[in-house]
């Protein structure tokens, strides 16, 4: 596991300090209307390249790629000019050359996809990448390159993207959510510091984006990763359909466990809204007949594919709330350790729409949510075995029947407490007795799972 941590912080640009933005938006325009036909002439190259045995380091291979395109780009855009039949923005590209360190970031991106791909090759779980138009301008970040700091109480990202000679542009930007404004202030405060004390604190590359009718900055930064805390309480995490999140904290004995829990009831609704409202589209476009429909299956589908993006977008936000939650509430009890059922698949009794609804539940997106936040605070994160705890009695051991109540009661002791945080409450007993895991055993877990899930699939 990594010693450091690396995240992006999106900003909306606010405004140029050093030119109109008039000059700006007709600069930025210039570079990033050629940009998905530069890189995907980099990595066609690259490819072409690797068939040919080139001796060429990949790396160099793209940035020289990368110039040669953008000069072509440029001299196809002054030709149609000379013969009087522009393209929209023709003249800005001809005129407006991007300085070498635009050419270093788009290099580097290219190179980075290409490399991804070639990895997966041999798998074949990814073809090619290419670009598509709105890619982003990407400015090469080490070295001092991309600059940040505070100016009347606003940041400002200073970026070499002229040639040499004409100077960076300082641009005044406003981060996105408290977050966006902590992140920002932290990694500014951590790039001031004195050399003497350094704190791991650097900015990566800058990736300026057109979205929503804004120019949009984002900044990758590296920080370390926060020491892990020691000796302290244990969190279990029960996730659930009924409950979307259950959280128990077991006392020092196991005598008794404190619970708290997310509801799914809103998440459940919004579930059942857009499936709906996609069984309502589907409809229509059957009745809509076959004849020629015009704009292309893109289009067409359009209507669908904004639907599934929006839910999408909203489950994210969900699961990020819940995670952001559990581990506020972690911090605030003294938690060092939380654990987490390592369940891979969860199947219904048969009921075809209860299978379909557990297979579009989002509970691996929400387990990667709470490790992402508790490895940011220095929290560790355990996947325990969840088998026969919501049968088994956490006070006495006795196991009982199985049963679907929600309600769990002991036939021995006769404890009543919600089945989830009886679940949450066993893990926490079990983690306990087992000790501290190697991760060598937590590898042969998962590839027994892994095995478990292929005879299943066949």
């Amino acid at each position: 596991m990594s010693d450091t941590l690396t995240s992006t912080i999106r900003c909306e640009i606010v405004k140029p300090l050093d030119m109109s933005w008039d000059d700006l938006g007709r600069s930025l325009r210039a570079w990033s209307m050629p940009m998905h036909r530069v890189l995907n002439h980099a990595i066609t190259a690259l490819e072409l390249g690797r068939a040919g045995d080139s001796k060429v380091h990949p790396q160099t291979r793209s940035y020289r790629e990368v110039g040669t395109a953008w000069e072509a780009e440029r001299k196809a855009a002054a030709d149609r000019l000379e013969r009087g039949k522009p393209y929209g923005g023709d003249d800005a590209i001809a005129e407006i050359e991007p300085g070498s360190v635009l050419r270093l970031g788009a290099a580097g991106l290219a190179y980075a996809r290409w490399a991804k791909f070639d990895k997966e090759r041999w798998r074949g779980t990814m073809s090619l990448p290419t670009f598509r138009a709105g890619a982003p301008i990407c400015i090469a970040g080490g070295g001092g390159r991309v600059g940040l700091d505070v100016c009347d109480g606003a940041f400002v990202i200073s970026l070499p993207m002229f040639p040499r000679g004409r100077g960076r542009v300082r641009l005044v930007v406003r981060p996105y959510g408290g977050s966006g404004f902590a992140d920002m202030r932290r990694l500014v405060e951590g790039l001031q510091a004195p050399e003497d004390a350094p704190n791991g604190i650097k900015v990566g590359d800058c990736r300026i984006v057109h979205d929503s009718g804004k120019w949009q900055a984002m900044v990758s930064w590296t920080r370390p990763r926060p020491a892990a805390l020691a000796g302290g309480r244990v969190m279990a995490i029960r996730r659930g359909m009924s409950e979307f999140l259950i959280g128990a904290i077991a006392s020092t004995d196991h005598r008794e466990a404190k619970a708290w829990s997310e509801t799914g009831d809103d998440l459940l609704r919004h579930k059942l809204a857009y499936k709906a409202r996609r069984r309502s589209l589907g409809e229509q476009r059957r009745q809509s007949g076959a004849g020629a429909r015009g704009h292309g299956e893109t289009r067409r589908l359009e209507h669908i594919t904004r639907l599934e993006d929006a839910e999408a977008r909203w489950v994210q936000s969900k699961c990020r709330e819940v995670a952001a939650h559990a581990v506020n509430r972690a911090r605030a009890a003294g938690v060092s350790t939380i654990l987490i059922e390592d369940f891979g698949a969860i199947r219904g009794d048969g009921d075809a729409p209860i299978e379909a609804m557990i297979a579009q539940w989002p509970f691996a997106q929400l387990k990667e949510c709470i490790a992402w936040v508790a490895r940011r605070e220095g929290i560790a994160v355990r996947e325990v075995s969840v088998a026969y705890n919501a049968r088994r009695c956490p006070l006495c051991k006795t196991m009982n029947e199985e049963s679907t109540s929600r309600v769990f009661r002991c036939s021995e002791c006769k404890l009543e407490r919600e089945r989830g945080l009886v679940v949450a409450w066993n893990m926490s007993i079990d983690a306990d007795a087992q000790g501290p895991r190697h991760p060598h055993d937590d590898a042969k877990r998962a590839a027994k799972r892994t095995r478990e899930r292929i005879k299943r699939a066949a």
